[in-house]
């Protein structure tokens, strides 16, 4: 004898509307499992990371050779290092100089060149930022002179306690010049330090710098 508790009469109306709010409440579970796995997946492709990089933007290149062109007003060291930091949901941070560089490349690269001749290194804004949190940085820098601007050793010296035993992927923008002589440098100055593998990219790869991009990330 049915009671005027009872919610559904049996009849097959009845059954059917349980059964479409049923399956209304499995699909909901089956939308938040989904979103839990790939979540998952993502986080075991990218750990927790962050880029970091040095560059010199809105620069009047003039009359320069291909070694010291990694730097220009449509592609630099910037524009990768937002692409990596927006493809791999990466914080990002800049290093900066507590003095600004010259406008014109020429007169850049000759501050650069006394920075290589000296003892005493460029001294960049202090930053708040601590990389002990994050279990994967990408440094980026342009290549001057087969070489990486003095700014990214001083960053490297400041924060070097909080990146021991980090891993540290390198990329660089360069007119020419691989990177290979500033990532033996790094590996020999900072020993606690793990490096994976890097990647530059030549200003004549610059429409298809995405591509290498993504390449390097899988690897």
């Amino acid at each position: 004898m049915k009671t005027t508790s009872d919610k559904s009469c049996g009849c097959f109306v009845c059954f059917g509307q349980f059964s479409v709010n049923k399956l209304l409440v499995m699909k909901k579970y089956f939308v938040l499992l989904a979103v839990i796995v790939i979540d998952l997946v993502f986080s075991s492709v990218y750990a927790k990371s962050c880029v970091v990089f040095f560059s010199l933007d809105n620069i009047e290149l003039g009359t320069v050779d291909a070694s010291t062109a990694a730097t220009r007003p449509d592609f630099n060291t910037h524009t990768v290092a937002q692409y990596i930091a927006q493809k791999t949901q990466s914080d990002f941070f800049r290093i900066e100089t507590l003095e600004s560089y010259p406008n014109k490349m020429n007169e850049a690269i000759s501050v650069f060149q006394e920075q290589l001749s000296g003892e005493e290194q460029p001294k960049i804004k202090t930053d708040q930022y601590n990389l002990s949190s994050y279990d994967l940085i990408y440094l980026g820098y342009p290549v001057w002179l087969n070489d990486m601007p003095s700014e990214v050793v001083t960053y490297l010296n400041v924060h070097k306690k909080e990146l021991e035993g980090k891993t540290v992927k390198i990329f660089s923008t360069t007119g020419g010049s691989p990177n290979t002589q500033s990532v033996v440098k790094l590996k020999q100055n900072f020993q606690k330090i793990v490096f994976g593998n890097s990647v530059y990219i030549q200003i004549l790869h610059k429409d298809n710098y995405q591509k290498l991009v993504d390449e390097w990330l899988l690897k």
